[in-house]
């Protein structure tokens, strides 16, 4: 009993303090390297700070001098000299230090060693920047910072200047208008265009200019700022007057001016039920036109799946999917424990957000078929392609002459015609045995 009363009293505040840290570092990741993880990888960096630029390559031979002086005053073995580090300034993300390189070191030769000295060091990430010529600062980062993103107190604010993302080396990704007054953000599904915007938006709005905002969503998108902005255009015919008025200078590229404008392709349509558009019934076709726009966007990055069905819910912590796919599963996973959902069978098919289909349909029973939608486009790109209208069971002629090459010369043909056999000897040898004294 006394064993085991020591062992738990010395076993339970370690096992609670390695839990709490367990804990913080996967649910809380800035207190977990403000406690521990901060004190730890400064003990590394300064106690192995020589040993691991010398096994990154990131050393030079000393000076004859420091040679001469580490022998008369020591016996110690002369070791290679490693860039002179600066100052360890800790941040509330990681570390920050500067190096002055040796002459014949360039940044490249420490960039290269980034993801060895990250493993050294035991931190997430290793960035590497220029300060000026011969000096570079090391940003060491201690954990995701995307993973849950904090925008630091400090940042680079002012006239036109909005701190709109966060890198991640931890530093603010600041949209600077009086540098590049014009912009065009473009992305993928779910790559953060909107949030982009409405952090924009939101910078802006504190500052003495004046907003105009064109949402093709009837508002979805812009509303919320809509005290703040001179004017919001949400009606079709505004829209179209405004995307009309739209531009943008590109690059030049080869001598040659790119703008950036909306296309003649303009269809700006608004899809309401009866009760909202006078009476007008809502067309299948205007559904699936708008659902098609949205599935042949991005398919795989709109839901990011699984590729396999779910026997547990608890399976989703092991795969790597996005938050809002997370989210579709759960519920989808908890609407097939309804009775009266049961007959859509929302659990078998909740790794696929509960459709059990495909956006692409390949059904012969439903509309048309993948290989019939190839054919007819073929089909399409061959009438285009053709110059004349023929039948098609006429066959062409093609007009012209094509080089096929030469045939043997006097000399090859002659060779040709003596290696060939005589008619009747087939198989046999084609040379003659001599016999030699």
């Amino acid at each position: 009993m006394t064993d085991l009363a020591t062992l738990l009293e010395v076993g339970g505040p370690v096992a609670a303090l390695g839990g709490g840290a367990a804990y913080a570092r996967a649910n809380h990741p800035g207190l977990y390297w403000s406690t521990v993880g901060l004190p730890i990888s400064t003990a590394r960096l300064l106690s192995s700070y020589s040993s691991v630029m010398e096994a990154c390559g990131l050393t030079v031979a000393p000076s004859r001098l420091r040679v001469l002086a580490v022998k008369a005053t020591t016996r110690r073995e002369v070791r290679p000299v490693p860039p002179r580090r600066g100052i360890v300034r800790p941040t509330s993300t990681g570390l920050r230090l500067r190096l002055r390189l040796a002459p014949g070191q360039e940044p490249a030769d420490v960039a290269a060693s980034a993801e060895r000295l990250r493993h050294a060091w035991g931190v997430h990430a290793v960035y590497v920047t220029t300060i000026k010529p011969g000096v570079v600062e090391l940003r060491l980062v201690g954990f995701d910072v995307l993973r849950k993103v904090r925008m630091p107190r400090k940042a680079a604010e002012g006239f036109l200047k909005v701190p709109v993302a966060l890198r991640e080396d931890a530093t603010p990704l600041v949209r600077d208008y009086r540098t590049v007054p014009h912009g065009l953000t473009l992305g993928a599904t779910l790559s953060g265009k909107s949030m982009y915007l409405r952090h924009l938006v939101a910078g802006l709005a504190r500052q003495p200019v004046a907003l105009v905002g064109i949402d093709c969503k009837r508002g979805v998108e812009l509303a919320p700022f809509a005290p703040r902005l001179s004017a919001l255009a949400t009606d079709p015919d505004a829209i179209q007057a405004a995307t009309a008025a739209v531009r943008v200078d590109g690059p030049v590229i080869d001598g040659r001016a790119h703008v950036f404008t909306f296309g003649r392709q303009l269809d700006v349509r608004t899809i309401r039920s009866a009760d909202f558009d006078g009476g007008q019934e809502l067309t299948e076709r205007a559904v699936a036109a708008y659902i098609a726009k949205y599935a042949t966007k991005g398919a795989e990055t709109a839901t990011g799946a699984l590729d396999r069905p779910l026997k547990f819910v608890a399976e989703l912590a092991q795969f790597d999917i996005s938050e809002h796919a997370c989210r579709l599963i759960r519920t989808a996973w908890a609407l097939g424990a309804r009775k009266d959902l049961e007959h859509l069978r929302l659990r078998a098919w909740a790794h696929m957000l509960g459709f059990r289909g495909h956006f692409s349909t390949k059904s012969r029973r439903y509309s048309t078929t993948l290989g019939a939608l190839r054919t007819a486009r073929a089909e399409w790109r061959r009438a285009q392609a053709a110059e004349t209208h023929t039948d098609p069971d006429t066959t062409l002629v093609l007009a012209h002459w094509v080089y096929a090459g030469t045939g043997l010369t006097n000399a090859e043909a002659w060779l040709a015609e003596s290696l060939e056999p005589a008619p009747g000897t087939e198989g046999e040898p084609t040379w003659t045995t001599v016999a030699t004294s």
